[in-house]
């Protein structure tokens, strides 16, 4: 692995971290250290780092008997996730007055990337566009504690919505056309109708992600709930 001045467990961490997103490493897989490092031909101590920090980041979960495995979202996991999306993002645009044009531009730019992402059938560089929308209005709260707390969340977000187009298709791209309302509320200054279409658009996503025949979180997770 060539390291381009990072840290070999970060490049090694970015690799990993595609595979679990992309599906290539699937749900409740077990990653053993020795396994890993024979694989990439280097120690056990980079290993050990990546997956460290995978666990922080929501991706895999230690068990103690069987090891480090790949998560496994149940509903309960995605419910959480988005109760705690909702408060953080609803709580940004409480403290969204005077948007300046410039960022109702940026939020259109993502818009506009995951519509061209939808025609070409490129779902992960919609999720990628999404996540992108969902940041900058995090950033609107001029908040770095809640910038932080968000980014925390969002590979786990990012593998969740990953896992509902495998299975499904365009399950959860039809509720991307409600970031045009947000915008819309957002540009003629008001706030609160901006945040009643965040509450829904994200209602409306956490339910196509747990409630639809297709969706894959219906099972109990292996680690964030203990359901």
């Amino acid at each position: 692995m060539d390291n381009f001045g990072r840290p070999l467990w970060g490049e090694l961490l970015d690799v990993l971290r595609q595979r679990i997103v992309s599906g290539a490493l699937t749900p409740g897989q077990r990653l053993v250290e020795q396994d890993i490092a024979s694989e990439f031909g280097i120690s056990r101590g980079p290993v050990r780092s990546a997956l460290t920090e995978l666990n922080r980041l929501g991706l895999v979960v230690v068990n103690p008997r069987r090891g480090t495995e790949v998560m496994a979202f149940g509903a309960s996991d995605v419910q959480e996730l988005y109760e705690l999306r909702e408060a953080l993002e609803v709580l940004a645009l409480r403290r969204a007055y005077n948007v300046k044009p410039q960022i109702i531009e940026r939020l259109r730019r993502s818009m506009d990337r995951a519509a061209a992402a939808r025609v070409d059938a490129d779902f992960a560089t919609s999720v990628d566009a999404d996540l992108e929308f969902h940041r900058e209005l995090c950033h609107l709260s001029a908040n770095r504690r809640l910038v932080a707390a968000w980014e925390t969340q969002a590979e786990q977000i990012r593998a969740v919505i990953s896992a509902a187009q495998r299975v499904g298709g365009e399950l959860v791209l039809p509720v991307l056309s409600e970031h045009n309302a947000i915008v819309e509320a957002l540009s003629a200054g008001e706030p609160e109708q901006a945040q009643e279409a965040l509450r829904r658009h994200l209602g409306d996503a956490r339910d196509l992600l747990t409630q639809s025949s297709v969706a894959p979180f219906q099972e109990s997770s292996n680690g964030l709930t203990g359901g």
